[in-house]
């Protein structure tokens, strides 16, 4: 495992003291314990103060949280990590890295990573909260975990079927879907142009239409658009994709302008995915890197269906994937520098 992993403590806090979550963390949990009993009434819970597990679709998911300590960019210090992680009763771990990277390229709104302590593989997505984030947390994060938690299996069922011609789903295939899976998507031309119009006014080049959004974020200092030739990451926003398994909603991709044979690509998007999921001052993670469709760079993508929307999340996606970016780049030289 790279060193370049930040570990989070499990019982302490940032004086080294036992850990008492905050109370407006413990209202968080409380609401996502109570939106997970009311959209799975059959029951099979076991909770915790800070942790409720219970069954999804191919196994059972936890979201729990845990003590963070450290500093954000912004000098505010962090308090919580809010982590859905969903463990399979299909073996994920009988199968290599270059699976798990196909099941990403299928992202909902998680990464299969592997647990740096036990190596077992798992799908996860997370949060980190600092102080004065509890509007964020409570109307924001909370809601997204709940929905995020039942969408990150998703991604699996695609990938079995076309490497080993297994339907994990069999005969109930044609009856699972999220509510509102079959209707046309949510995130409608008003929710495209918000976000453009906020990143315009950051000095970001984007374009808003009926079925999206297109924006570029410097990857070298100063620069605006790969059209005058100058080297930008590319943030996609598509509202007419079809998901295979989660039906319609909002497809995201954030594209890196740069390339490499693809098993290097493979390595770096697994440490990419390890940063995000296990580090402290990240972005919020509802998605997973992999190796593009051509084989030729990397892309951090997710799904979220219909029944994730809210609005203004297309403006809050593409905030993150511009710090997204920016995380990339530095993980990606130091990991060059420490493995050269």
């Amino acid at each position: 495992m790279s060193t370049l992993l930040q570990r989070n403590p499990a019982t302490t806090d940032i004086r080294g003291q036992a850990w008492h979550p905050r109370a407006e963390a413990v209202q968080a949990m409380r609401f996502i314990k109570e939106a997970i009993m009311s959209l799975l009434p059959e029951g099979g819970y076991t909770e915790t103060k800070t942790s409720i597990e219970y069954p999804v679709m191919y196994g059972r998911c936890m979201i729990r949280m845990k003590p963070l300590d450290g500093m954000t960019s912004d000098g505010r210090f962090f308090r919580e990590r809010l982590e859905a992680i969903t463990t399979l009763t299909v073996p994920l771990d009988d199968f290599d890295d270059d699976f798990y990277l196909s099941v990403n390229r299928l992202a909902t709104t998680g990464a299969v990573v592997r647990c740096p302590e036990s190596g077992a593989a798992h799908i996860a997505s997370g949060v980190s909260v600092a102080e004065g984030d509890t509007e964020t947390l409570m109307h924001l994060f909370a809601p997204l975990l709940v929905y995020s938690s039942l969408a990150q299996s998703m991604s699996l069922r695609e990938p079995m079927q076309k490497t080993f011609g297994i339907d994990l789903l069999g005969d109930l295939g044609d009856q699972f879907g999220f509510p509102g899976g079959d209707e046309p998507s949510r995130w409608q031309p008003g929710e495209f142009e918000h976000a453009a119009a906020l990143m315009e006014q950051a000095g970001i080049f984007c374009n808003a239409g009926d079925n999206g959004l297109t924006a570029e974020f410097a990857w070298d200092a100063g620069a605006v658009s790969a059209v005058t030739g100058e080297r930008t990451s590319l943030m996609r926003f598509e509202n007419d994709v079809t998901h295979p398994t989660a039906g319609n909603g909002l497809r995201f991709a954030l594209y890196l302008p740069i390339s490499a044979d693809e098993s290097h690509l493979h390595t770096l998007a697994i440490e990419l995915n390890n940063v995000e999921i296990y580090g402290k001052d990240v972005p919020p993670c509802f998605g997973a890197w992999a190796v593009s469709p051509d084989g030729r760079s990397l892309v951090f993508q997710g799904f979220w269906p219909n029944c994730m929307y809210q609005p203004g999340a297309v403006a809050n996606i593409a905030m993150w994937c511009y710090g997204r970016s920016r995380l990339a780049k530095q993980v990606i030289e130091r990991f060059e520098v420490a493995t050269h």
